[in-house]
């Protein structure tokens, strides 16, 4: 009996372990910014808007952590970003508590025009994420 409690009880953990790796494994890091803050990308929210890659769009979900911000412990992002004019919008963004409660959520104006890319900076790291994968 007690050979088969640890069995069990090791089977149940190597469970928790994996899919808790597998969880963690959906976001990469691709910045960190100078002030402490770091830019994750889901791997599995990537995708291609337009159809050549002539007129290359793109859209994929982020996180950026915060070094320290009493308000809100991440935020998640989703960008859209044009390879070839190397701009970037901003679709949608939300604030949330470190239980992963929303905080506050916004859309963003459809009347604000797409940010130039910024070297240096946590747009850039998006801009390279999302275009390097054609």
């Amino acid at each position: 009996m007690k050979k088969l409690l640890t069995s069990v009880t090791f089977s149940v953990l190597a469970i928790l372990v994996l899919s808790g790796t597998a969880h963690a494994g959906e976001w990469i890091k691709i910045f960190y910014s100078s002030d402490g803050g770091v830019f994750y990308a889901r791997k599995s929210a990537f995708q291609k808007v337009s159809l050549s890659d002539s007129d290359a769009v793109r859209e994929g979900e982020f996180k950026l952590v915060p070094p320290r911000n009493p308000d809100f412990t991440y935020m998640l992002a989703l960008y859209r970003v044009d390879c070839q004019q190397r701009t970037l919008t901003a679709l949608s963004a939300s604030l949330h508590a470190r239980d992963g409660s929303v905080i506050e959520s916004d859309g963003v104006d459809e009347n604000t025009p797409p940010a130039p890319v910024e070297p240096g900076t946590g747009s850039e790291a998006v801009y390279h994420y999302l275009c390097g994968h054609y």
